[in-house]
């Protein structure tokens, strides 16, 4: 379920649900995403391709997707399904903490930061050559969770910059060349 201007998703009890951005994250660059860990148990917040994001069918996580995320509850971070990568990392409680996701995708690589500490779970991307798109899903289908998005911040890293239409390139509207400027009007 959706609120607050789509920046608020709650994910109900029996539900595999995998929530993702609605923009992409460039091939290229430095992103961070912030979420509030809102209420409920089990959040899981990461990465996936976007060609896996859009499955028919394999909702929730699996081998599959290729998906990078971090365990709110735990503190490990996984790749995919099964045994944590890395276990140790800070939890949050819901209601209190947030969490940011860095994403660098000319390193290759995925950090988490609780309430803009230290990073932490540093893992490696499998495939930058891949487009992915920031999720939010919960780690059993029997929990509920839900998240607030907050697209107005500063990441704790000022080498990153926050995934929002503010800071993506210019589209280009045309093919070849110099092409056609988003800024440009065509008269009718």
């Amino acid at each position: 379920t959706f609120s607050n201007g789509n920046r608020t998703v709650a994910i109900t009890s029996g539900n595999d649900d995998v929530v993702v951005s609605s923009i992409p994250i460039p091939l290229t660059g430095k992103w961070a995403f912030k979420v509030n860990y809102d209420s409920g148990s089990s959040g899981l917040v990461g990465v996936i391709p976007i060609d896996a994001a859009f499955q028919g069918g394999t909702g929730g996580v699996s081998v599959a997707h290729d998906q990078f995320y971090y365990s709110l509850d735990t503190g490990n971070t996984y790749q995919n399904e099964g045994a944590p990568t890395s276990s140790g990392f800070s939890t949050l409680s819901a209601g209190t903490d947030d969490l940011e996701v860095f994403v660098d995708m000319d390193a290759g690589t995925i950090n988490f930061s609780k309430n803009g500490g230290a990073k932490e779970g540093s893992t490696a991307l499998t495939d930058t050559s891949r487009q992915y798109l920031f999720s939010l899903s919960s780690e059993s289908g029997s929990a509920a969770c839900a998240f607030t998005i907050d697209n107005d911040f500063t990441p704790s890293d000022t080498d990153f910059l926050p995934l929002n239409t503010v800071n993506l390139p210019e589209i280009e509207i045309g093919q070849g060349g110099d092409g056609t400027s988003a800024t440009d009007h065509f008269d009718i």
